[in-house]
């Protein structure tokens, strides 16, 4: 991989040299520079340079280094050669994948897979430091868009040479109605895997050729849309299992309503070679728009262990936003809310510790100070019989824990302050305090910032330092 990427660092500054102009100093460029340092703790530093070519060409390095102490690194250097008019790009470094392939990958950690989260987003460089992924050479292209349709592929090459290849076609029919099908294909050799536990329920495994096939269908327009993704893996070893989910959209102003479904079976492998459990899940959500950006949403989502058996896991959230001009008299002082949440949640898999947990927010402007208040309520229960999906208190339903935490933010001229103040209330132990108290100067050329913090008031105290410089093109 070392002698790969030296030849396309090769190719890259070739093909720059070849497009830079005779006098140097026209050239246009911009450059990136973050980071944050905490007191006895973490400094991470990231450098991006762009240089701006001709042909709507442009080359991208970037260096990201975090450490927690002078021998303790980890540092990564990526670059890039990108066309602006297409979309087109030759990348190496880790990277961040929103779309087919993610949604592949850990099923159950992502959203509710409702028709807007069915994304095709071209392959871009992670812009923090991972320990946990590696470096891939990457080329993403796009066609020009020939009258409606226009076609993209790509190729990625991880450091063991396993490729994963996508592509598809994306249709305009007009503004408002879109029509794109995309496939995904890669292959890999797993490395063996051994049982964590005596007792583990996970059998040890030896190294094993893994595929898996994709295919996504996303359709929009004004006031239907449907969106499926379908994926078949085959492991040698451990069997081969399918996931797929389902998800409409009806209506658009002023009222929308989403559904999703999504299952996966039990042997079913991920695009990054991870196993999955077994799972199905349904998701539902109502939005009401009004005038003002004011909307109302209502969402729940249900999960199972499988198909055919009573859910066990379940959220709900109901969320208003306020209309821009909302605002309420004391006296003196206006009050402009500007949302307000409720939410509840079970997760009733294990029936000697079902746990239950309410939350509520609230975001109010008053004068100049923007405050968030926050909090939430956890509940454990013990059942003998299949518990219901949504939160219900029971003979047996004990207190676990409570939080509250409020965030009091305002602006002076190009200084903005804020101030965090948080208290947990475990059951059977002492509650603790927490505080924050944030400066931070912004201007065109960036922003500086100092943070003061106390994970346990009064005992503790921590301080931070974070900046953002930009030099524009």
């Amino acid at each position: 991989m070392r002698y790969l990427f030296k030849r396309l660092c090769v190719l890259l500054w070739t093909i720059a040299l070849a497009a830079i102009p005779v006098s140097i100093s026209a050239m246009e460029w911009s450059l990136l520079s973050s980071g944050s340092w905490e007191y006895e703790g973490k400094l991470v530093t990231r450098e991006d340079l762009s240089v701006f070519l001709p042909w709507e060409l442009s080359l991208r390095a970037q260096l990201i280094d975090s450490r927690e102490s002078i021998d303790a690194a980890n540092t990564a250097l990526s670059g890039g050669l990108y066309h602006k008019a297409s979309g087109s790009r030759l990348l190496y470094g880790i990277l961040d994948d929103s779309g087919l392939s993610a949604r592949l990958r850990k099923i159950w950690s992502h959203a509710t897979p409702f028709v807007e989260n069915h994304k095709s987003s071209p392959l871009e460089l992670a812009t923090e430091s991972s320990s946990t992924k590696s470096p891939c050479t990457t080329l993403f292209l796009s066609t020009p868009r020939f009258g409606t349709m226009a076609g993209f592929a790509s190729l990625v090459l991880d450091e063991a040479f396993n490729a994963a290849l996508s592509s598809g076609i994306d249709i305009r029919f007009d503004k408002e109605t879109a029509f794109r099908l995309e496939g995904f294909y890669t292959k890999k050799e797993l490395p063996p895997r051994s049982s964590a536990t005596w007792f583990s329920s996970s059998p040890p495994l030896p190294a094993r050729d893994f595929e898996l096939y994709a295919l996504s269908v996303v359709y929009t327009s004004m006031f239907f849309d449907i969106a499926s993704d379908w994926a078949l893996s085959k492991t040698f070893a451990y069997g081969q299992d399918v996931y797929g989910n389902l998800s409409l959209g009806l209506g658009s102003r002023p009222w929308r309503v989403s559904l999703s479904a999504d299952g996966a079976g039990g042997r079913y492998v991920g695009s990054d070679g991870g196993t999955n459990s077994a799972g199905f899940r349904l998701g539902a959500r109502f939005e009401y728009f009004w005038k003002q950006s004011s909307h109302i949403t209502v969402s729940a989502t249900f999960r199972a262990p499988k198909t055919g058996v009573p859910f066990d896991r379940s959220s709900s959230l109901i969320a208003y936003r306020f209309p821009t001009k909302f605002s309420v008299k004391l006296g003196p002082v206006a009050l402009n809310p500007s949302h307000c949440s409720l939410g509840f949640s079970r997760d009733a898999t294990n029936w000697d510790k079902v746990k239950d947990k309410a939350e509520a927010s609230l975001g109010l402007n008053i004068g100049p100070v923007h405050t968030a208040l926050s909090g939430n309520a956890v509940f454990l229960s013990v059942v003998d019989t299949q518990p219901a999906f949504f939160p219900l208190p029971n003979t047996s339903t004990t207190f676990a824990s409570a939080k509250v935490a409020s965030v009091f933010s305002w602006g002076l001229g190009i200084t903005r302050f804020s101030a965090t103040f948080g208290y947990t209330l475990p059951k059977d132990k002492d509650a603790v305090w927490n505080t924050s108290f944030r400066a931070s100067i912004q201007g065109k050329p960036g922003r500086l910032s100092l943070e003061i913090a106390s994970p346990t008031f009064p005992d503790d105290w921590t301080f931070a330092l974070s900046w953002r410089f930009l030099k524009p093109r």
